[in-house]
């Protein structure tokens, strides 16, 4: 992401987008918070699939819970993974002046789902 001159992103939406430096300011504060969460997840979990594979001396039925948790563990990794590049690519399109436009359409994507959804890249409508 490319620095202004005091330092901070430079931020851009798309011109169709409808969305203020307020705005747009926000929905970055949002993806910031929201990646740094998932990554603050990932590391949990992915201690916990290492522990849960390491049950050697655990019984039959102590072994099937934590294969159970670390399979579930792994489900969740994987979705968390997703979002992050979900997320990922929503930083690009603010870096490159496509964020708030849907990728299909190019209609505006309504600030309230994009509050909402600050990664998605599509419109509701888009979706049916």
């Amino acid at each position: 992401m490319t620095n202004g001159i005091d330092g901070q992103p430079t931020l851009s939406a798309h011109p169709d987008a409808e969305l203020s430096e307020q705005d747009l300011s926000a929905l970055y504060q949002q993806l910031l918070e929201k990646r740094g969460e998932l990554l603050q997840q990932a590391e949990g979990l992915e201690k916990e699939i290492t522990r849960k594979e390491d049950c050697s001396l655990a019984d039959a039925v102590e072994a099937s819970f934590y294969r159970a948790e670390a399979n579930r563990a792994e489900v969740q990794l994987t979705q968390n993974q997703a979002l992050l590049n979900d997320i990922s690519r929503a930083f690009s399109r603010l870096d490159t002046g496509q964020y708030g436009v849907s990728i299909e359409t190019g209609d505006p994507i309504p600030l309230a789902r994009l509050q909402l959804l600050p990664w998605t890249e599509y419109c509701t409508e888009d979706l049916d």
